[in-house]
């Protein structure tokens, strides 16, 4: 959906809460991600190609795995405890911060947003990741895939922020970085801002931008 100058400013200047998503939005974390899944299904013998990760990008990590474990023939809880050991111990190696977001949760915060999170994590990965970022007692609101019965890109998660968060859909602006998830926020009634660093296009993003300084930028006076 293309929305012309006049209208941006309109959107824009009626907003009063700014959505995140997590992993890709607020810390870099795909690689991690795609390298835990590997490397664990390789100690089991079983390689996975590559590709499947453009298939899996944006879902919980438990709906991942069942696809992973239909695939492959293992089971999909073991395959998610094993995967998530690996995935921590590579967090805890080291935290990819996305290069801006805390000083940019700070800005909108400090402008007058309310700031919520909705993910498709689990709840004890996006207190880590908040923590880590230094802006935990900023965020209103959070939604993680735990808390939802529908999965991305079903809107339950960004509707349920936005009802934490005490504020209309229509009012709220959510931060994406796959097509997945970006379908969610648009179905919730949100104003959908894409955080597009591969160019790979998030067609149901209203806009794009190619890092988060930008974006914050353009929600800012």
């Amino acid at each position: 959906m293309t929305v012309t100058s006049g209208e941006q400013v309109e959107v824009i200047g009626r907003l009063r809460a700014v959505v995140f998503d997590c992993d890709g939005v607020l810390v870099d974390s795909e690689p991690a991600h795609a390298r835990a899944t590997s490397e664990h299904l390789a100690s089991l013998g079983t390689p996975i190609d590559p590709a499947l990760f453009d298939r899996l990008i944006g879902m919980r990590v438990r709906d991942q795995m069942t696809i992973v474990g239909d695939l492959t023939g293992h089971d999909p809880t073991e395959l998610f405890a094993g995967r998530e050991r690996r995935f921590w111990d590579l967090l805890h190696h080291e935290f990819p911060a996305m290069a801006g977001a805390a000083a940019g949760v700070r800005r909108l915060c400090d402008a007058g947003f309310a700031v919520g999170v909705a993910t498709s994590g689990t709840r004890e990965y996006v207190d880590h990741v908040l923590t880590m970022l230094g802006v935990r007692e900023l965020i209103s609101a959070t939604t993680c895939g735990d808390d939802v019965r529908q999965p991305k890109p079903d809107p339950e998660c960004y509707l349920r922020t936005a009802a934490e968060l005490g504020i209309a859909a229509s009012l709220c602006v959510a931060v994406e970085d796959t097509e997945l998830g970006a379908r969610s926020a648009a179905a919730a009634g949100m104003h959908v801002l894409g955080l597009d660093r591969r160019g790979e296009g998030i067609p149901s993003a209203h806009q794009r931008f190619e890092d988060l300084p930008s974006l914050v930028d353009h929600l800012l006076p």
